[in-house]
């Protein structure tokens, strides 16, 4: 990640806030977060459970530091957390390319 977007959304203050992805896939009807990374990937541009730039930089999704412990090393880690405006972004994208799945 590039320090030009940890500066833009260290200063955001929606980045105390927002939903986990967990939370994100029950609100747009998908059944597991995995299932949401999935069609994520598909569709816009993720890699991994990460959001790209320009996704992050729209304000629709951001990663929260954070770090888990492995013996007595903290070793960093993201948590991909989403914004109300990106449930909307998930949601439109799932009205456009839901019905071509089921048709295809």
């Amino acid at each position: 990640m590039t320090s030009q977007l940890q500066a833009a959304y260290a200063a955001d203050p929606q980045r105390t806030s927002g939903l986990g992805m967990k939370e994100a896939a029950r609100k747009t009807g998908f059944t597991s977060d995995r299932k949401l990374y999935e069609f994520l990937r598909k569709y816009a541009g993720f890699t991994g459970t990460s959001p790209p730039d320009d996704l992050v930089k729209r304000g629709l999704f951001f990663i929260r530091d954070s770090y888990f412990k492995r013996g007595p090393v903290k070793v960093p880690t993201g948590t991909t957390k989403c914004t109300t405006a990106g449930l909307s972004y998930i949601t439109t994208l799932k009205n456009r390319y839901e019905p071509q799945e089921k048709q295809g």
